[in-house]
């Protein structure tokens, strides 16, 4: 008859591990449980004896607002990641926008942190922090006994994270216009002191230089993520002379009122001037004309950082901490 012992001298580990990994005890990585049953399965050894299922596995996900919709979507990449893996996850809702600002001071998130710390399940082996917007979060995080990965924001202090490249997606959206004959693009921004502004912004230069095209500073407008401020500085641009062709928005809400501003002046779009958005909001397909605009990958951002975090509660070595994903465009009416 095979015992534990026969399966601990085959696969090199202690009898301990082995009864661990087939008895769901203790903690045992999956990818060496995994191994253990097959290798007991192979040696013929009666599994029926024990049980093979593994303990609770959980992760803890703290969201800083669930009303925002990229936090909705990251949140949903994770949980669909952790159930094909066999993790439970646990979602805390800090609800930032409700008793602060959209930029919460750092010591007021620590604080709703530590509350939440204190209500976390005994079996939690890591848990991801899912931004509202990209920023750096350095410094909110209590010390807790797990690792701790972040998503749509990043530290200074090397924990692993996973974001949109910006600088790209900015890029591909400014290619695009350059592709179909503008030359005057103009780019209206988000507030100056925003992280993505300013990748955004990089990327929007550095396609235009790669065009040949010199960078005019009277095309960009500095806004904030406002429609009826982006009207108004559309407005603006169009007492240029000659004004743009094409204007990059650094986000659909800001296209919103680029394109009112288009219309109310009598031009069309995108004959006159095209319009690129960034965000690919449900909203887009249903304005006129459909909105182009670039499209983040926030599912897979959550895919991403439940893989980070499951390697490091593995214990296996991250290829890349700091990880940037490819946005798309998407192509519609308006460009």
């Amino acid at each position: 008859m095979i015992t534990i012992k026969d399966i601990a001298r085959e696969t090199g580990l202690s009898t301990a591990t082995v009864s661990n990994a087939l008895s769901g005890k203790g903690r045992v990585s999956e990818v060496k449980r995994r191994q253990i049953v097959e290798t007991a399965k192979r040696m013929g050894y009666d599994l029926s004896r024990v049980h093979t299922s593994p303990a609770s596995r959980v992760i803890a996900v703290f969201v800083e607002t669930l009303s925002v919709i990229f936090c909705t979507h990251i949140a949903e990449g994770i949980c669909r990641a952790a159930e094909k893996n066999g993790f439970q996850v646990k979602l805390y809702n800090l609800d930032l926008l409700h008793d602060s600002s959209f930029n919460p001071p750092r010591e007021h998130v620590r604080k709703k942190l530590e509350r939440v710390a204190r209500q976390l399940d005994a079996a939690t082996l890591g848990a991801i922090y899912v931004s509202q917007y990209p920023r750096d979060v350095t410094g909110i995080m209590p010390v807790l006994p797990f690792p701790v990965v972040y998503a749509y924001c990043y530290t200074s202090d090397g924990a692993p994270s996973v974001n949109t490249d910006d600088q790209q997606g900015a890029y591909i959206a400014t290619r695009h216009l350059l592709d179909i004959g503008k030359r005057r693009i103009a780019m209206i921004s988000g507030p100056i002191n925003s992280v993505p502004m300013t990748k955004r912004f990089s990327g929007y230069q550095r396609a235009l230089i790669d065009a040949g095209l010199s960078l005019d500073l009277r095309m960009v407008k500095v806004s904030d993520w406002e429609i009826q401020h982006s009207c108004d500085s559309m407005t603006e641009l169009l007492r240029l002379n000659p004004p743009p062709d094409g204007v990059f928005c650094q986000s659909d809400h800001i296209a919103l009122g680029v394109c009112k501003s288009i219309r109310d002046a009598g031009l069309r779009i995108p004959e006159d001037i095209a319009v690129v958005g960034f965000d690919n909001y449900d909203f887009d397909m249903f304005v006129s004309p459909t909105l182009t605009s670039i499209d983040q990958p926030l599912e897979r951002i959550g895919n991403v950082a439940f893989a980070q975090l499951f390697s490091v509660i593995e214990k296996q070595a991250i290829k890349e901490k700091s990880v940037l994903l490819d946005a798309q465009i998407v192509k519609r009416g308006s460009a």
